[in-house]
């Protein structure tokens, strides 16, 4: 099981055509080009990555969590070449036990392609087997139709919040 102060230290799952992983510092340049492109970022919520350097500096700083809680970015990859796809965040906070944010991002190369029901499916499966959580949320910008799309067709539920005016918060029971 995974340190108290590092919860997702020891996570991670496969599914039939992706596995989770650390960032590398090689992939530095595969999230620039993923985090700078304004389409895709529009649907993030924050601003496009500028520079190889802020690339690098997500790279550095994937592993440190905030003083309330553990945060971590994984690699999504190929498990067939292990290519970079995407990214996938898990953030626990101590001031809500067993519920888990997530969020997801895929290079617009590898949209429409299926990864992001499946990176889904996987981790609830995996959230599940190890008892890491019971309930997982996750925050999406509202002009964002595929994301809406993909956790309703999940069996999330939206949930009322007032936070993020500007998003909708989906929520799913993972585990009794």
């Amino acid at each position: 099981m995974a340190s108290a102060q590092h919860p997702f230290d020891a996570f991670g799952f496969a599914s039939e055509r992706l596995a989770t992983d650390v960032l590398l510092p090689s992939d530095a340049d595969v999230l620039l080009h993923m985090y700078s492109d304004a389409e895709a970022m529009r649907y993030r919520g924050s601003a496009p990555m500028r520079t190889l350097a802020d690339a690098r500096q997500q790279v550095a700083q994937q592993r440190q969590s905030k003083p309330d809680g553990a945060t971590r970015r994984l690699a999504l990859r190929l498990r067939a070449d292990h290519i970079l796809v995407g990214t996938l965040l898990l953030r626990s906070t101590a001031d809500e036990p067993g519920m888990v944010e997530i969020g997801f991002s895929f290079g617009k190369s590898h949209w429409r392609k299926g990864y992001a029901f499946e990176t889904l499916l996987a981790l609830e499966a995996a959230l599940y087997q190890e008892r890491y959580a019971h309930t997982i949320k996750a925050w999406v910008v509202r002009e964002n139709r595929a994301s809406k799309a993909l956790f309703e067709k999940a069996g999330y539920a939206t949930a009322e919040q007032s936070l993020h005016p500007g998003s909708l918060l989906f929520v799913k029971q993972v585990c009794p």
